[in-house]
């Protein structure tokens, strides 16, 4: 994951945009299982996302804890031996994603506000 250094640390804002986008492409890739066969580029690509992923993100605790979860059962698909996850949780998973991406836009008018105060 690509984060933006300031004088301040880390800019949370890019770091959310970052993670949005990270997940955004998690929730196509799985997506496409739903009637497909993963291929072992996608599998691997759906690893590296994941440890992107897993870093959080600064000040988003509530989206951290929720992360770790949807990351610990997209891994186990990973390194199960069945190349097609079952399709009610390849959407069950999805539902999950959108409800990451949810709590990161919750976050975004957080950080806009702290950042005015300073």
């Amino acid at each position: 994951m690509i984060f933006v250094q300031t004088s301040m640390g880390l800019d949370n804002a890019s770091a959310i945009k970052s993670t949005q986008r990270a997940l955004g492409l998690l929730w196509v890739i799985l997506l496409s299982f739903r009637y497909r066969t993963a291929k072992d580029s996608e599998i691997e690509t759906l690893r590296d996302i994941c440890c992107r992923l897993q870093a959080g993100v600064p000040r988003c605790q509530e989206y951290n804890e929720a992360v770790r979860q949807v990351l610990a059962e997209i891994r186990e698909i990973c390194d199960g031996d069945v190349s097609v996850p079952a399709r009610e949780e390849v959407e069950r998973l999805a539902k999950e994603i959108d409800r990451l991406n949810l709590l990161l836009r919750e976050y975004l008018p957080m950080d806009r506000e702290t950042a005015l105060a300073r």
